[in-house]
């Protein structure tokens, strides 16, 4: 039997693959309806419309993710169809940058309840691009494309206030999303370090301010075991911010036990008087 005959591409949804952060960052992903008797695509791009300078031949598929296009431009694109006996009209066109390359941040770690701006290292980051993170405790503003390759955003990491549920401590992930929805992921691009100032419990005045001694302990003890969205749990005994008064918590109070705030850290030597 002779190969089906190809026009021009009817009805082709040439679409951005966007909500996919893709197997590498600075790429496209795109995605067509298959064509009738085609035995294979070309995926056509260039820098204007209707103008394809490059090409690359990607088989019998209906979606690939293309390296080559130039990051911080606009590239057009358009699928073509062929087989034995030629090629099809282009499809309809589409345009994008290449998806967000996202980088180490600057700094690269934040201490629960800071307050800071996160100059974030990339590529193709464009105007209107919004910044995630995947830690519930930190709050980040509005963020600002400085150039193609640098985005700078606002950092807020909880507790600023007792009773507030602090910041995961640990490695999270930071996502650049471009208007498009194309985005970019930096995998575990920034650490959030535990405030350890936050170890002293008690509230009442007196010697006990500043040490980590008994009073922090009896604290933690009658609210442990509490989880986030329970009445026993108490967010600022939850020192780590996994939403439990556990263990781990009580092994902070453990590994400092007897010793006074000395502005930065926890040291024996500071303590000059004795409590009660």
């Amino acid at each position: 039997m002779a190969a089906r005959p190809l026009s021009r591409i009817i009805g082709i949804a040439l679409v951005l693959l966007a909500g996919s952060p893709g197997p590498h960052a600075g790429t496209i992903g795109l995605a067509w309806n298959p064509s009738a008797g085609a035995e294979g695509y070309r995926v056509h791009y260039g820098p204007n419309p209707g103008q394809y300078t490059s090409f690359v031949d990607v088989g019998n598929v209906a979606r690939v993710t293309l390296v080559g296009p130039p990051d911080c431009t606009t590239s057009y694109f358009a699928v073509t169809a062929y087989n034995s006996t030629g090629e099809s009209s282009p499809s309809s066109e589409i345009s994008s940058w290449p998806r967000p390359a996202v980088g180490v941040p600057s700094p690269v770690a934040a201490i629960q309840g800071s307050l800071l701006t996160l100059d974030i290292a990339g590529m193709n980051f464009q105007s209107g691009a919004t910044v995630t993170i995947d830690n519930l405790g930190v709050y980040l503003g509005s963020a600002s494309a400085l150039s193609c390759d640098r985005l700078q955003v606002a950092a807020t990491v909880e507790p600023t206030a007792q009773g507030v549920r602090p910041a995961e401590v640990g490695r999270f992930s930071v996502t650049v999303t471009n208007p498009d929805q194309l985005l970019g992921v930096g995998a575990s691009a920034l650490e959030i370090l535990i405030d350890p100032g936050r170890f002293d419990l008690a509230t009442d005045p007196g010697a006990s301010l500043g040490r980590v001694d008994g009073h922090d302990t009896v604290r933690l003890a009658r609210r442990f075991g509490g989880q986030d969205g329970d009445a026993l749990y108490d967010p600022d005994a939850d020192f780590n911010g996994d939403g439990w008064v556990d263990g781990e918590d009580l092994s902070y109070l453990a590994g400092n036990f007897g010793r006074c705030w000395t502005g930065s850290g926890w040291d024996a030597s500071a303590c000059s008087t004795s409590v009660p």
